[in-house]
């Protein structure tokens, strides 16, 4: 990315973060990833949506299951983790 100020190229970083309580677990991750992003009303509005009209909300639709998708290869990728630290 280029600083607008001052011409220069610098290195810019952007995260999510999904927080879990009690017991860490591959389905609490992914609950937590898609909750940080969707409300309950949003997530089933999604779906309800891309239900009713494919083609209007299918752009919608992919992204929430891009969403999905990452995250549980990202919770997947933490329960690995955290097993060979235990």
């Amino acid at each position: 990315m280029t600083d607008l100020e001052t011409g220069k190229k610098r290195t810019q970083y952007e995260y999510d973060e999904a927080r879990v309580e009690g017991e860490v677990t591959q389905e609490k991750i992914v609950r937590a990833a898609i909750a940080a992003r969707y409300s309950i009303e949003d997530e089933l509005a999604t779906i309800n949506n891309y239900l009713a009209d494919k083609a209007k909300y299918e752009t919608e639709y992919q992204d929430y299951q891009a969403l999905r998708a990452d995250a549980k290869s990202t919770a997947t990728a933490q329960i690995i983790s955290r097993s060979k630290r235990d």
